[in-house]
């Protein structure tokens, strides 16, 4: 997946954090402003493998504040 296809992502002014999650591989940093991260969460990722992924999010959430 190429993110160059997709548009900037640009929050309101009040938020302090957003978080682009791509389920197919993407690197989705280039979407994100200054306040914002990219995760890459494959969407088959084995079932042993979701409390990491699961935190990787919140990590990226909470790196925010």
């Amino acid at each position: 997946q190429k993110a160059s296809d997709l548009i900037q992502l640009k929050p309101h002014e009040s938020f302090t954090r957003t978080v682009a999650v791509s389920l197919r591989g993407a690197n989705l940093s280039s979407i994100v402003d200054e306040r914002g991260v990219a995760v890459d969460i494959p969407i088959d990722f084995e079932e042993k493998d979701l409390e990491k992924k699961a935190k990787s999010i919140v990590e990226a959430i909470l790196s925010g504040f």
